[in-house]
């Protein structure tokens, strides 16, 4: 087994990465995960990036990784200054475990990126679904986890902490609430005036599917996990979508027992931790 004090858990989102040691409680520091180019060609990282001037990369999007050569030095360079400037670590003493925003990520896109992280000299990676480790917090290894994100709503039903089946609907809670991209969700949380449109925007859209018929179609799929349906992100914090999803789902689908994370906004980098502490994953070095 590998020490838990060598593992640091990267929960790199659509928009902020929650990053720290795999033996502490909570993140050393959410970090904006983007990299940019100016038009001196200059790379700014996180904070420093101006998005209305220069071109931003997202790491990590609705499709996850994506290889893209034009970017590739640049992922490099934001994972080692992410860590050596956030976390004052050094890379080549770590092994790093991403958690897996996006199921079915391709794994051409996933050995590119280990690939990139390794010549960077990190001791190893790993990649594990957010899902799967926000079922740890909870205790389970099979479930149906709803995670509501900045950028869109993910549904995923695990068995036997495996991904099995998974739905995405994309939201754009940004701009109903005036989010700007870098913000923490507390701005909109707080925001009873946005409750109503953020809810509209999850549930009836102007297009594609409501959470809720994302929800169904997924249970249509793998009934077995309705027993266990937990809800969790920034976004399931917004007064009134918990209650809505609940009430939805419950009309819609018998059997349906559902519960939300005791920590929404940190729940898979909390299973992060709890995973390189009690069954580290096999590395790829």
């Amino acid at each position: 087994n590998q020490k838990m004090s060598g593992i640091i858990v990267a929960d790199v989102g659509g928009r902020l990465c929650r990053l720290g040691l795999g033996d502490e409680e909570a993140p050393r520091t959410i970090y904006p995960a983007c990299v940019s180019l100016n038009a001196s060609g200059d790379v700014r990282f996180g904070d420093g990036v101006n998005q209305k001037t220069e071109e931003v990369l997202w790491l990590f999007g609705s499709g996850g990784y994506t290889a893209d050569p034009k970017w590739e030095p640049f992922i490099q360079d934001w994972f080692t200054y992410a860590i050596m400037n956030e976390l004052r670590e050094d890379p080549s003493e770590q092994q790093l475990l991403i958690v897996e925003n996006v199921p079915g990520w391709n794994d051409e896109g996933k050995e590119k990126l280990t690939s990139i992280l390794l010549e960077s000299d990190w001791q190893g990676v790993a990649f594990v679904p957010a899902s799967v480790l926000t079922l740890r917090t909870v205790g389970a290894t099979s479930g149906l986890v709803v995670d509501f994100g900045a950028s869109g709503v993910r549904v995923n039903a695990v068995v036997d902490g495996s991904v099995v089946a998974h739905s995405f609907g994309i939201a754009d809670i940004s701009s109903v609430s005036g989010l700007t991209q870098f913000q923490e969700h507390s701005a909109w949380m707080k925001d009873s005036q946005n409750a109503e449109k953020i809810i509209q925007a999850l549930f009836e859209p102007s297009s594609g599917k409501g959470v809720t018929d994302l929800v169904v179609e997924v249970l249509e799929q793998v009934g077995s996990v309705a027993d266990n349906v937990v809800i969790t992100g920034g976004v399931s914090l917004v007064a009134g979508v918990v209650d809505r999803l609940t009430s939805e789902l419950q009309s819609r689908y018998e059997g349906a027992n559902i519960s939300s994370a005791e920590s929404p906004l940190l729940s898979a980098w909390l299973g992060g931790v709890d995973l390189a502490e009690q069954d580290p994953p096999e590395f790829s070095s």
